[in-house]
């Protein structure tokens, strides 16, 4: 056995390598994926665009990537597939608190597009298939985009299939009963009143806005400012009034240095009152842009 373990060994490490060396591979491949994306969506062709980071999503699963899918399929009005994403990325420890925020409040955007679908009837379990996909089953709730959607329940054998047209921000319920002897299927019946859906701000979410690092030194630069102001001022008059009254020449040298460094101070606070200013109404109006603007071009690390 001892005779293998070299060999053993030499195998482990070129498998190691090699995984290395294809997983290199498919981040090259994503970032390449992802850079079309951001072209593509640069020239508002929403759908290559969501093509591309797709793409990149299957080589390399990292949620900046997912974001910017949810912003494509909010583009091309898939605000249901959008919402899942947002809603993944809100919970993603793959991006910053910051991101995750956004995240969240873009879901609860996507939320207000939406209508829901109730399904309710018998039996317990029954899948229910939307548009040939199956979302849930009996008894069930699912938020849809807008629109005249195809519902299909099936057990077993036994499947009954309705066209419904679910309104925005408004529930529309359904009754469906399978089985020998079950009495016809009753109409839709829309919703007595609308859905409950969470509530968003009005305004846009802002990033930055407030006062950042140069409004805090030019803050403590005003301080030290007006201190050496205060201080070496009351020197510099109390040497020139002992100048005055004496005639000291050691007095008169005190106080010129003492006015000097009053000068220098008045330039310190000057300089501060500057940098606040700056950033608070510079700066800061910069800094705070939509979230739905700034997160349009999510960048992929690598």
């Amino acid at each position: 056995m001892k005779r293998f373990g070299p060999y053993l060994f030499a195998f482990c490490l070129a498998f190691a390598s090699a995984a290395r060396a294809q997983e290199g591979d498919a981040r090259a491949q994503a970032k390449a994926a992802f850079g079309e994306g951001q072209k593509a969506f640069g020239s508002k062709d929403y759908a290559q665009a969501l093509t591309h980071f797709r793409r990149a999503f299957e080589l390399h699963r990292h949620d900046a990537v997912r974001f910017n899918i949810a912003v494509c399929m909010e583009k091309l009005g898939k605000n249901r597939e959008a919402l899942l994403e947002y809603e993944a990325a809100a919970r993603s420890d793959q991006l910053d608190a910051d991101a995750r925020a956004r995240a969240a409040d873009l879901a609860a955007k996507a939320r207000l597009e939406l209508g829901t679908l109730v399904v309710d009837g018998s039996p317990t379990g029954a899948d229910v298939l939307i548009d040939g996909e199956q979302l849930c089953n009996v008894p069930c709730s699912v938020r849809l985009d807008p629109t005249r959607h195809e519902v299909e329940v099936k057990s077993g054998s036994q499947a009954e299939r309705r066209s419904v047209v679910v309104t925005k921000q408004e529930t529309r319920r359904i009754r469906v009963e399978l089985g020998a002897g079950a009495a016809p299927p009753p109409r839709d019946e829309p919703a007595d009143k609308p859905v409950s859906v969470e509530p968003v701000r009005d305004t846009p979410v802002t990033s930055g806005g407030g006062p950042g690092w140069l409004t805090w030194t030019g803050a403590g630069l005003v301080v030290v400012g007006g201190a050496g102001i205060a201080l070496f001022g009351s020197q510099a008059k109390s040497h020139h009034d002992d100048w005055v009254e004496t005639g000291n020449q050691g007095a008169k040298d005190d106080g010129i240095r003492a006015r000097n460094l009053t000068n220098a101070s008045i330039g310190v606070a000057v300089l501060g009152a500057v940098a606040v200013g700056i950033d608070l109404f510079v700066l800061a109006p910069k800094r705070a842009k939509p979230a739905s603007a700034r997160f349009r071009g999510v960048r992929l690390e690598f």
